[in-house]
């Protein structure tokens, strides 16, 4: 068991590491970019899902307005939760930019 670990960790200093060390500039900027992206829209996406879930789970009527918008504007999420769908486009606006531009 040792000495396959021994190996697979050889094999990936051999043959991983200066694979990642060959891409040039721009695929590295490529990668930034789109990580960036990436995490933009999970940031986003987990706020405003935490912004559903408690309007969901803590029901509220708003001047005779229901349901979720009811339940938003009551625990005053309406801004939050519509300024984080915002962000989470952004993000996938980013990555869907970087990953079909020309290059």
């Amino acid at each position: 068991m040792r000495e396959d670990y021994e190996q697979n960790w050889k094999h990936r200093v051999m043959i991983e590491l200066p694979i990642m060390f060959m891409m040039d500039m721009k695929e590295r900027k490529f990668l930034k970019k789109f990580l960036f992206g990436i995490l933009v829209s999970l940031v986003g996406l987990i706020f405003s899902s935490f912004s559903f879930m408690y309007a969901i789970m803590n029901p509220g009527i708003y001047n005779g307005t229901g349901g979720l918008l009811g339940s938003l504007l009551c625990k005053d999420l309406l801004y939050p939760f519509i300024i984080s769908i915002i962000v989470m486009l952004i993000g996938l606006l980013i990555c869907g930019y970087e990953s079909y531009r020309r290059k």
